[in-house]
């Protein structure tokens, strides 16, 4: 239908529309927009972490006792409640310098490699009653005693929660 050179307003309403849902189809933008807001109000309980260590008795190395046994253990419950939480640790041992003094570690009766002064990490698992006993077994390795040994060893214990 030719109306003298002017088209029909349904054929420029339907090119219109097509050219919209084209610019739409090429530009890949969303015409949307949304917005959220949320506020939050709430009451936590923090885990309470529990990593005990039983400390045995000090062990002293002299010409008479020339080996001693240090035991100790480390838990990860009290009297009143078990861990909440997984922890990992480590022990370090410091003021071991001496080259006349030699220490094994045994965890559960297992002897341990220990590299710097240090053992591998320990993971205790949450709410399980886990005790980790531990034993290092201290010798003098000379037959005499080429020179006075006065060092105090102490166990440092690095924990994190996970």
């Amino acid at each position: 239908m030719y109306n003298g050179g002017k088209m029909d307003k349904n054929k420029i309403c339907v090119i219109f529309i097509l050219v919209i849902i084209l610019i739409i189809a090429i530009n890949k933008y969303s015409l949307a927009k949304y917005k959220s807001e949320n506020n939050a109000i709430g009451m936590v309980k923090i885990a309470k972490p529990v990593l005990i260590i039983e400390r045995g008795n000090e062990v002293k190395i002299d010409t008479i006792n020339r080996s001693g046994i240090y035991l100790f253990s480390i838990k990860n419950y009290n009297d009143v409640m078990v861990n909440e939480i997984d922890m990992k640790y480590y022990l370090e041992i410091i003021g071991y310098d001496n080259e006349d003094i030699n220490i094994d570690i045994f965890k559960n009766e297992e002897k341990i490699e220990f590299v710097n002064f240090t053992t591998p990490e320990y993971i205790i698992p949450h709410n399980v009653k886990v005790e980790d006993k531990f034993k290092l077994d201290i010798n003098y390795n000379k037959t005499n005693f080429t020179r006075q040994v006065n060092q105090n060893i102490e166990i440092i214990l690095h924990s994190e929660q996970i």
